[in-house]
């Protein structure tokens, strides 16, 4: 189990970086070199011959998203988990597995369309039962502009 281990080390260190970025602790060109020697040590790790089927499957899964694991130290702003987004879609997936309404496709699909706009007009600061009104009272069916207009940099 020294692979999953070292690929944690690793992971581990990035996040240290991150921190320490966000901090203003290190220059923009200390991330960019110690970016670079992250993933060259990642690189290294994932070049080696792997006996065991687990860490097999892992590394070829490590390969597949190589370009993307370190993306959060290069652009400000991109999560390095899915965390966040896990989080924003479980209220979905628990009515989804509790409530009858999608028992059919056509229950499934409205379900998770209104699911999306109610996330996206908590996500925009929108009061939700004025923007789904608004929808229900329009008499052409059509998004609303507020749900689709793009949101502004926080």
């Amino acid at each position: 189990m020294k692979f999953p281990r070292a690929v944690a080390a690793v992971l581990k260190t990035a996040l240290q970086l991150r921190d320490r970025r966000d901090q203003g602790t290190i220059s923009p060109h200390g991330v960019a070199v110690a970016t670079g020697r992250l993933a060259a040590r990642m690189q290294r790790l994932l070049s080696a011959r792997f006996t065991h089927p687990g860490n097999r499957r892992f590394a070829a899964h490590l390969k597949r998203y190589q370009d993307a694991q370190f993306v959060f130290l290069k652009r400000e702003g991109v999560e390095a988990t899915n965390w966040p987004a896990e989080q924003a879609i479980r209220p979905a997936v628990i009515n989804r597995t509790t409530c009858a309404g999608n028992r059919s496709f056509s229950g499934a699909r409205t379900l998770a369309v209104l699911m999306s706009v109610v996330r996206t007009c908590r996500q925009k600061g929108l009061q939700v039962a004025q923007v789904l009104t608004d929808m229900l009272r329009n008499p052409i069916p059509r998004p609303h502009q507020a749900v689709l207009a793009p949101s502004e940099s926080r």
